[in-house]
């Protein structure tokens, strides 16, 4: 198994799934997480990650919300 870290060795997916948690409990803490991975030189990965949330969690109740993104 091949672990990626971040800037500051944060493991790649612990990053995924921490700004995904933050989002969920409406907390600051997102911006971190997104800029360690924007930072940290994952930038596709955090792009593929706000659509995938996007369409998981916001969609139903947002679909206008898609054309902002």
């Amino acid at each position: 198994m091949t672990f990626n870290f971040t800037r500051y060795l944060y493991e790649l997916e612990e990053v995924k799934i921490a700004l995904l948690l933050s989002l969920l409990n409406k907390s600051e803490e997102v911006l971190f997480w997104a800029d360690e991975l924007y930072y940290s030189e994952y930038k596709q990965e955090l792009v593929d990650l706000i659509w995938k949330i996007y369409y998981e969690f916001y969609s139903s109740l947002n679909p206008a919300f898609e054309a902002y993104l």
